[in-house]
C-alpha cells in the first residue's frame, strides 16, 4: 500500500520541523552551558575576591591597631563576613599550661552553645588546633562528625557546626596563634582557600616579626636617649650659700625636661625648661639647650639672663626650624644667683615658687617672655627681673610634669597642692634633699599614670657659706624607686 503524496510531504515537513527544533534545543543547551560556566567563574572570582578582601583587611587592621590582640575583634569579624564562616576564634598560647586557648570568639547571628567551644584547651597534635600547631600548616575538616579527636566536637555539633578550618600564625619559626573558623553546613575541601589562608597566616606572622624588630629598635633608641638625658644632669650641687637638691623622674617615653646648676665663684646659674613633645627628638633638643647654656654662661661678659637667652634662642631657632625643620619649642627660665641672695631671671617657664621663712608661706613669681625656638628675635620680648632671698627662704623650680600629674579622676596635682605641700613640710630641721624627696613622693602617689617627666629643683638660702653636696644617686630616680 503506498502513501499518498500529501502524506509524504507532511512527514517530510514534520521531520524538518523536528530537526529545526533539535537544532534550537542544542543551541539553547550550549547557551545554558556557557551561562553556567560563566556563573561558576563569577562565583569563583567572587570567592577569590572575598578571600583577598579578608586577607587585605587583616593586614590593614594590624597596621591600624599595632598588635594581633588589638586587631583581633575586627579581624575575626572580617573573616566571618567576607569568607562566610559562622564562628571564628583566635587561639593563643597559655604559657602557664602550655596549651592553646581561645582568646576571642566572633559569631554570626544567634548561635547557641558556641561559648562552650571557646572554653576548650588544645594540646599539640590533638584535634584540629593541635594538629595545626604541630604541623604549622592550615587544616580543613569537611565533617566534624567524622573526626572523633576533634577537641570540643560535642559542643560544636550541639551548636550546629559541621565543617571547620584552621590556619597558624607563625612568628620566628614558632606558632604564635591559631585562627579557627566553623560553618553550619558541610563544606568540601577548598584548596584555593586553604592556600590563601596559609599565605595570610605567613603574612600576619611576618608583620608581627617586623613590628617586634621595630619596637626593639625604638626601645633601644629610647634607652640611649634616656641615658643621655639623665647622664648630663648635674651631679655636684655645691653652691656658696645654698643647700641644693634636685630630682628627675623620667616618664616611660623620653621627654624633654631640662634642669641645670652651673656654679661660679660667688654664685650659680640655674636653668629649668621643657621641650614640647616626647621621644628621641625632644631629648635631642634638650641636649642642645644644656650644651648651649653651659657654653654661654661660661662667658664672663654675659652677666644677664636676658643676654644668654637671646643668644640661646637664636641658636635653637636655627637648629630646630631651619636644620631639623621641626616646629618644637622650649619653655625655659634662666636664673643668676649671687652670694648676697639676689636672683636675676628671665624667660618663659612655670611660675617661680619662693617659700618665705618669715611668713612660712609660698610666694609665686610669674616668669615673662616667650618660648625659645619659636621666633627668631627676642630682644624686645625678654627682660630681666629680680628678687632677693632672705636667710631660710627656699627657691622651688619645677616642670609641668609635676603640677600636671593626674589622679584616677584626672584631677591635677596642681600648683596650689604643690605650695600647700611645701608649706606643710618646709622646716629648718628637714634637709632640702628630704624635702625634695617627699614632694616628689607625694606627686607620684597622686599620679595614676605618669604621662610626662617630673623634675624638681629646690635651694635653701643660708646667708653664709655652706659646703653641701647631695648624693649623686638622689639626683635622678625612676618611678619604680618611689
Amino acid at each position: 500500500m503506498s502513501v499518498g503524496g500529501d502524506a509524504e510531504a507532511r512527514i517530510e515537513e514534520l521531520e524538518r520541523a523536528l530537526q529545526a527544533r533539535a537544532a534550537e534545543v542544542a543551541r539553547l543547551m550550549k547557551l545554558v552551558d556557557a551561562r553556567s560556566r560563566e556563573l561558576i567563574a563569577v562565583k569563583e572570582r567572587s570567592k577569590r575576591q572575598a578571600q583577598l578582601v579578608g586577607a587585605r583587611t587583616a593586614i590593614a587592621l594590624l597596621a591600624q591597631h599595632g598588635t594581633l590582640e588589638r586587631a583581633a575583634p575586627q579581624m575575626l569579624e572580617a573573616f566571618g563576613n567576607e569568607l562566610g564562616w559562622q564562628v571564628v576564634q583566635l587561639l593563643m598560647l597559655d604559657p602557664a599550661t602550655q596549651t592553646m586557648r581561645c582568646r576571642l570568639q566572633w559569631t554570626a547571628g544567634a548561635l547557641t552553645g558556641v561559648q562552650a567551644l571557646a572554653s576548650q584547651s588544645n594540646v599539640r597534635g590533638v584535634g584540629l588546633a593541635g594538629r595545626v600547631w604541630t604541623a604549622a600548616k592550615p587544616l580543613w575538616v569537611s565533617s566534624i562528625t567524622n573526626m572523633p579527636s576533634f577537641v570540643g566536637r560535642t559542643h560544636a555539633l550541639a551548636a550546629g557546626l559541621h565543617s571547620a578550618c584552621a590556619f597558624p600564625v607563625v612568628v620566628e619559626g614558632e606558632v604564635h596563634a591559631i585562627i579557627e573558623m566553623f560553618a553550619t553546613e558541610v563544606r568540601e575541601l577548598d584548596e584555593d582557600l586553604v592556600f590563601t589562608l596559609g599565605t595570610l597566616g605567613a603574612q600576619i606572622g611576618q608583620w608581627i616579626e617586623q613590628a617586634r624588630i621595630q619596637d626593639q629598635l625604638r626601645f633601644n633608641e629610647l634607652q640611649i636617649a634616656r641615658h643621655i638625658q639623665t647622664a648630663i644632669l648635674p651631679r655636684d650641687l655645691s653652691v656658696d650659700g645654698l643647700e641644693v637638691a634636685a630630682m628627675m623622674v623620667p616618664a616611660t617615653e623620653v621627654g624633654g625636661d631640662y634642669y641645670d646648676v652651673l656654679p661660679f665663684a660667688g654664685g650659680a646659674w640655674f636653668g629649668i625648661g621643657d621641650v614640647t613633645g616626647h621621644g628621641v627628638g625632644a631629648g635631642m633638643i634638650m641636649m642642645m639647650v644644656q650644651s648651649a647654656v653651659a657654653a654661654l654662661t661660661r662667658d664672663p661678659s654675659r652677666q644677664s639672663p636676658r643676654a644668654v637667652i637671646k643668644d640661646l634662642n637664636a641658636f635653637l631657632f636655627d637648629n630646630i626650624r631651619r636644620r631639623l625643620r621641626e616646629k618644637d619649642h622650649v619653655t625655659f627660665s634662666l636664673l643668676r644667683y649671687t652670694r648676697d641672695g639676689w636672683l636675676r631671671f628671665a624667660g618663659a617657664h612655670e611660675d617661680l615658687v619662693i617659700w618665705r621663712a618669715a611668713t612660712q608661706r609660698c610666694e609665686r613669681v610669674r616668669t615673662s617672655g616667650v618660648w625659645l625656638g619659636a621666633v627668631i628675635m627676642l630682644d624686645e620680648l625678654t627682660q630681666d627681673a629680680q628678687l632677693q632671698l632672705a636667710p631660710g627662704d627656699i627657691l622651688v623650680l619645677y616642670t609641668d610634669g609635676l603640677i600636671e600629674a593626674r589622679d584616677h579622676a584626672r584631677e591635677l596635682f596642681g600648683l596650689d597642692r604643690l605650695c600647700a605641700t611645701i608649706e606643710e613640710l618646709a622646716h629648718p630641721s628637714r634637709s632640702i634633699a628630704q624635702l625634695c624627696d617627699t614632694v616628689i613622693g607625694r606627686a607620684m602617689q597622686w599620679c595614676a599614670n605618669q604621662e610626662d617627666d617630673i623634675s624638681l629643683v629646690m635651694a635653701r638660702y643660708h646667708g653664709e657659706e655652706l659646703d653641701y653636696e647631695i648624693a649623686s644617686d638622689q639626683t635622678v630616680l625612676s618611678a619604680d624607686d618611689l
